[in-house]
Order: C-alpha cells, then sequence, then structure tokens
C-alpha cells in the first residue's frame, strides 16, 4: 500500500495524498493517488506484477486530459523514455476502451492481447508488443488502501 491517507477536499480543491516512498503525488493529478515511475525496464507483464507488489497497478487515466497531464509532466521533466501504462487490447484496466490518447495512425496493432499501450512523452501513445522492456508507471488510488 502506498497512499497512506485520502486526499481531502479543501476549499473545493483536493489535497495532496500523503504517499509512501517511492511514490508521489503528481500536480494537477493529486485525484489519481500516488504514482511510482520505475526506472527498470519490463516486459508489461512483468510491469503489471511489479506495480502489484506496491500494492498498486499500472497507470489507468480517469479522462484523456489526465493522460495528456501525465505525459506533459514526464516530458517537461526530461523523462522522456517509453512507458508502460494500463492498456492492453486497446482498453484501459478497467474495461473503458483508450479514446483520445493515441498518436495519429495508432493502435495499429492486433486486437488480441498480445499488444499494450505505452505512453510517448514526445508524443501520445503508441500500441507495442507487451513483450517488449521499458519503463513504466505504478498507481495506488485513492480505493488502494
Amino acid at each position: 500500500m502506498r497512499l497512506t491517507e485520502r486526499p481531502v477536499l479543501l476549499d473545493g480543491l483536493l489535497s495532496p495524498p500523503a504517499c509512501s516512498s517511492p511514490f508521489a503525488a503528481i500536480p494537477m493529478l493529486e485525484d489519481l493517488g500516488c504514482l511510482y515511475r520505475s526506472p527498470t525496464a519490463r516486459n508489461w507483464n512483468a510491469s503489471r506484477e511489479d506495480c502489484y507488489r506496491y500494492g498498486a497497478d499500472l497507470f489507468v487515466a480517469s479522462t484523456p486530459e489526465q493522460f495528456h497531464v501525465l505525459k506533459n509532466h514526464y516530458y517537461t521533466a526530461n523523462l522522456r523514455n517509453v512507458k508502460w501504462v494500463g492498456v492492453i487490447a486497446r482498453n484501459w484496466l478497467d474495461g473503458r476502451l483508450a479514446v483520445d490518447v493515441w498518436n495519429s495512425g495508432e493502435p495499429n496493432g492486433a486486437n488480441d492481447g498480445t499488444m499494450c499501450g505505452v505512453m510517448v512523452p514526445s508524443y501520445l501513445m503508441d500500441d507495442r508488443p507487451c513483450s517488449n522492456s521499458y519503463e513504466y508507471v505504478c498507481q495506488a488510488n485513492q480505493t488502494t488502501t
């Protein structure tokens, strides 16, 4: 578990959640709880398993805007390596179709569970073979207590 307390609403704004290391609240994404960007490259399944070890899962954006804010955060922070997120077979892990987050012409791979979503901070999202190794983003949200 990485979220040690729930964010609270103060004057209509969420206060940042208290996150345990190595997780942190990201500005403008406090409502997503605590996030961790692993510098270690793993395949998608191993990345997800590593997130599970922290009581978390791969990052799932609630809206396309949240995806763009996190992508821009990493780009601005010069963390521009490709990163796995919680997309497989064109769907977020919560079952929603991933829309308005893809690079032009994407997704273009098979829709059979062998292609997973990667955040490309200098662009948007691509689908790549889940067996490839990349950094990844874990998320411990408010419901992970």
